[in-house]
């Protein structure tokens, strides 16, 4: 978690989940025999957190903001 004081002084807590990898299985568990059948792979943040069970934890009254290694935004959800 990561705080942040906007203009108004008030105390923001945001996530940073970021620096997703491409990944043959989830480190928590094993592929389940539809997803070996499928070919499927896996997205894991540089944290561990992958990418389906970390997206519970998103609010639905925040912005999501995506950007690149360099810091560029190519993308904002709301």
């Amino acid at each position: 978690m990561v705080y942040r004081t906007r203009g108004d002084g008030i105390m923001k807590k945001y996530q940073d989940i970021k620096n997703f990898r491409l990944i043959d299985a989830p480190v928590n568990r094993g592929k389940t025999q539809s997803e070996i059948n499928i070919g499927a792979y896996f997205l894991e943040s540089e944290d561990g957190q992958d990418w389906y069970e970390c997206q519970s934890l998103f609010s639905d009254d925040t912005a999501k903001i995506m950007y690149d290694p360099e810091g560029v935004i190519w993308g904002v959800v709301n």
